[in-house]
């Protein structure tokens, strides 16, 4: 693959239904054209997930697919293919709110896309730094960081009470494990009695736009 490939969200040709609020292409139809706070609502309102690409141009959620379940009996989101340079998809309320070890492993295997997970409490945004070439022991490394994360979240989360500050310290070791190992992730907690809805969204578009500015200074 071409390391000098630029970032682009899709070559199609769209055409926005002006009272549906519908996004159209000649390939989809009834592709779902969502803000950036109505995405943020449906990870309160939704039991399932959802998911697609991000028009950085537009700052829209561009919604392709809905739950579908796996063999195991979990859910999943199919991912859109193409020349998206951005994926997301929800973690809704009642669901854990960080990366399950499919989604890093996604991440990994498609190292030239970020990913970004928006759940009630936060949005996740990571990638793999356009790198092809884990090593062995970066794979251990960043799987052995998950599987903590997983067992120390699910013991926090199913307490009857605790706090969203309480997770900081956890998230913080792992961010910073798997940044030691060649992997970018960060979460940006929503803590709507510190700072207002439209607030995060305008800081959620930030942070993707300056992510894309520094991958760009990667090739």
């Amino acid at each position: 693959m071409d390391r000098k490939r630029k970032f682009e969200n899709t070559k199609q040709k769209v055409e926005i239904k002006k009272n549906k609020n519908v996004l159209v292409t000649k390939r989809k139809r009834n592709v779902s054209l969502l803000s950036s706070k109505n995405v943020l609502n449906t990870t309160k309102l939704l039991k399932h997930e959802i998911g697609g690409y991000y028009n950085v141009n537009s700052k829209t959620f561009v919604k392709t697919a809905n739950t579908e379940i796996g063999k195991n009996g979990r859910m999943f989101v199919r991912l859109p293919t193409g020349e998206h340079s951005i994926l997301w998809h929800t973690h809704p309320k009642g669901q854990g709110f960080w990366p399950s070890r499919e989604d890093i492993y996604q991440s990994l295997n498609n190292p030239y896309r970020v990913f970004m997970i928006v759940t009630p409490l936060g949005m996740w945004l990571y990638d793999a730094q356009q790198n092809m070439h884990f090593t062995r022991t970066q794979i251990f490394n960043i799987d052995h960081a998950w599987k903590l994360l997983n067992k120390q979240l699910m013991k926090l989360t199913q307490k009857e009470r605790w706090t969203i500050h309480e997770i900081d310290p956890i998230i913080d070791s792992f961010t910073e494990s798997l940044k030691q190992n060649g992997f970018f992730i960060q979460f940006y907690t929503f803590i709507p009695t510190e700072i207002s809805k439209n607030n995060y969204i305008q800081l959620m578009n930030t942070k993707i736009k300056n992510r894309l500015i520094q991958i760009s200074k990667m090739f």
